[in-house]
């Protein structure tokens, strides 16, 4: 992951070629110095072409 401006992050993924057809889902954690937190799945988030 790396910082895109402001507040928001990016990353980047590969998939091997016998990955396509398939789905890919999608999971990211943050917390802050307070300590709260939190996680978000995302089921599905995109087919792999």
């Amino acid at each position: 992951m790396h910082p895109s401006g402001g507040n928001a992050w990016s990353a980047e993924t590969w998939h091997p070629v016998s990955a396509r057809g398939r789905f890919a889902s999608l999971r990211v954690t943050a917390a802050d110095r307070g300590g709260n937190a939190f996680t978000e799945t995302v089921v599905r988030a995109y087919e792999i072409r």
